[in-house]
């Protein structure tokens, strides 16, 4: 996973202290900052293993738009294809995390899902299309 985590930029600094007396100073993160977007990235990566390393019925699906399409319209046309799988599959959880194409700017939503049941790739191409 990433390499520094540290905050460039902290907001302020919290005291710990352990019940031997051991104490240490740690910062709060500012949360903007590289070493901050690198930790949340690895907290959410090792949430989602975490959540699938024992899960049945595992699935990844990537949704594809022109690079023109907003991230609201895209966000707002997940919504739907959302509640279209949770239809055919009730217990459904999932995470979902936006890309954007650095090459040619194609938007794309990348959606791990757990306790999904089997939907053909043509059914879900003619969901996202719609």
């Amino acid at each position: 996973m990433g390499s520094d985590t540290r905050c460039s930029s902290p907001s302020g600094w919290t005291l710990y202290q352990c019940t031997h007396g051991s104490r240490v100073w740690l910062p709060k993160r500012c949360r903007r900052c590289a070493g901050c977007t690198q930790a949340r990235r690895n907290r959410t990566i090792a949430k989602i293993i975490g959540g699938t390393a024992s899960a049945s019925h595992v699935a990844m699906l990537t949704l594809t738009s022109t690079p023109e399409t907003d991230w609201k319209t895209i966000m707002a046309a997940w919504s739907r294809m959302a509640r279209y799988l949770r239809k055919r599959s009730p217990l459904m959880t999932y995470a979902a995390l936006k890309e954007e194409g650095t090459l040619n700017g194609m938007k794309h939503l990348h959606v791990i899902m757990v306790n999904f049941a089997y939907t053909p790739q043509t059914a879900l191409s003619r969901e996202w299309r719609r």
